[in-house]
Formats: C-alpha cells, structure tokens, sequence
C-alpha cells in the first residue's frame, strides 16, 4: 500500500484507512467497529457517512467509500449532533 494508508482485515472486508481519517485521534479499530454496529446511515454523492460506537460505545460519525476489493475510510470523528437524527 501507499506510505499515506493503513490496511487492516476484518471478517471478509478489508479497509484501507488514510491518514486524514486519523486526523481526530480516532483508532482504525474504533472506526471499523462503528461501520460494523452503525445506528445510522447517510449516504453522500459517491459515499457512505456512517454513525456507530466505538468498542468503548462512544458514538462517532465515519466516512468511508466502499470498492469492489475494499474501502476507504478517509475521515472519523467524534459525532456531530446533526448527524445522530434518524434519517430514512
């Protein structure tokens, strides 16, 4: 991979994790937890903004494009209030 990326395996996805992503101090892990246990959903243009705890069960948002062979995480963060609002 790119020295500007982290990959990590979880189940049968793979993530590609790009260092903007870890901009807010938020562990890979944590990230993929929250895709994994998402509460809420937002889909944007070309990608999916998710919001979901960590493994410590606090809420966070996630942005991440989905490829065929994996995705890209390119930006976490503690929620932002008008992301916790259901949205269907």
């Amino acid at each position: 991979y790119p020295p500007h990326t982290q990959s990590t395996h979880v189940a049968t996805m793979h993530y590609v994790v790009l260092f903007s992503a870890k901009k807010h101090g938020i562990h890979r892990s944590d990230m993929i937890n929250a895709i994994d246990n998402s509460i809420n959903e937002i889909p944007q243009t070309h990608s999916m903004l998710i919001v979901g705890p960590t493994r410590a069960g606090n809420l966070i948002e996630v942005g991440f494009e989905e490829g065929t062979n994996f995705s890209v995480i390119f930006h976490a963060m503690k929620v932002k209030p008008r992301n916790l609002r259901r949205r269907t």
